[in-house]
């Protein structure tokens, strides 16, 4: 089944991902079968020559990672040391036959399977050396520094990082950051931990702002750095950031100021401004209504408006919403799709 379903990907589109969850369907029947069927050493020995035969077959060159999804559900039935020595000796043979530099993904694929065996089956020291020898690939390389962290090696994991790399923008070194802010809060040096939340922050990681916040001696000051930090950024991702950023903080006049240059995020912050700004609310929402109205164009979105206009309606009464609807009605009378939806809610 399985050899069957890798063949049916290049012959087929499978853009709604249908191969793939058959593929994983049969993987996950595999793998149950597996676990239930009690097997000695020589059925397994003999399994995995299948097994072997079966992941270097031609069908899969091209879909490596499917054939080592394969070899990987062996890995649960390898306690025996002959059964699991004959086992890794299968995955050193099928490293061997990738190059590093032009297939590193795959290479690393089997180096994470091989180091997993390890992990469960071999010594501590096995595990470590093996990961300490397999540095140099950068999954090998992450997975070292999670076990450094959970031993609280924290001074080994910043040996590891490459902070200081100012060619990669902040957000491509969003796991050298997260390791660091871990080593640094293990170290119980607040400092630097809040410095490098602050950088996680601008890369995409809000939520690291609440964790800064919370061990900030200043944390006025600390919010008012970092929405400078966040407007200086001056992109598509600052603008999230910051509409996060104040309305965590609930900084209203910010709000207000951000909402009258973007007139959609009316139905987003009301609820921040409606006691604060009652009239400059309901300005902007009217506002808003009028231009979702101007850039309606077929029934569909004419329906849109006319439910939003409810939604008006009861936000600031019934007279106010059919002073918009008699509005709408004249200024696009030639529309008649959309005076036949707003006839609907009057």
């Amino acid at each position: 089944m399985h050899k069957k379903t890798v063949k049916l990907i290049e012959q087929s589109d499978d853009s709604a991902g249908s191969v793939g969850s058959l593929l994983m369907g049969i993987e996950g029947e595999l793998q149950d079968r597996l676990n239930q069927v009690s097997m000695d050493t020589k059925t397994k020995l003999s399994l995995l020559k299948k097994l072997e035969k079966t992941v270097n077959l031609k069908i899969y060159e091209g879909w490596e990672t499917l054939a080592i999804d394969l070899l990987g559900i062996f890995s649960t039935a390898v306690p025996e040391k002959q059964v699991r020595e004959a086992y890794v000796d299968l995955i050193d043979k099928k490293t061997e036959k990738f190059n590093k530099e032009n297939q590193p993904y795959t290479v690393s694929v089997l180096l994470k399977l091989k180091a997993s065996v390890i992990r469960t089956y071999e010594s501590e020291d096995t595990y470590k050396d093996f990961l300490y020898t397999h540095e140099e690939d950068r999954y090998m390389k992450k997975e070292l520094i999670q076990y450094l962290l959970e031993k609280k090696a924290y001074s080994d994991v910043l040996d590891r990082l490459d902070l200081d790399d100012g060619s990669k923008p902040l957000h491509a070194k969003r796991d050298q950051l997260r390791h660091a802010y871990q080593a640094y809060a293990g170290m119980n040096e607040t400092d630097k931990q809040i410095e490098t939340g602050k950088k996680l922050i601008l890369a995409g990681e809000f939520e690291y702002y609440e964790k800064i916040k919370a061990i900030a001696e200043d944390p006025e000051d600390l919010y008012t750095q970092t929405k400078q930090s966040i407007q200086a950024m001056n992109s598509f991702e600052a603008f999230h950031l910051y509409k996060k950023l104040i309305i965590v903080e609930q900084d209203t006049e910010a709000i207000l100021s951000l909402t009258k240059n973007n007139p959609a995020l009316i139905e987003e912050t009301i609820n921040y401004l409606k006691d604060a700004y009652p009239e400059e609310t309901f300005t902007l929402y009217t506002r808003y209504m009028y231009q979702l109205a101007e850039e309606s164009s077929n029934r569909k979105e004419y329906k849109v408006l006319c439910r939003k206009l409810n939604t008006y309606g009861e936000l600031f009464g019934s007279q106010e919403k059919s002073t918009v609807i008699s509005h709408l009605e004249e200024t696009y009378n030639r529309r008649p799709a959309m005076k036949d939806e707003l006839s609907k809610i009057k």
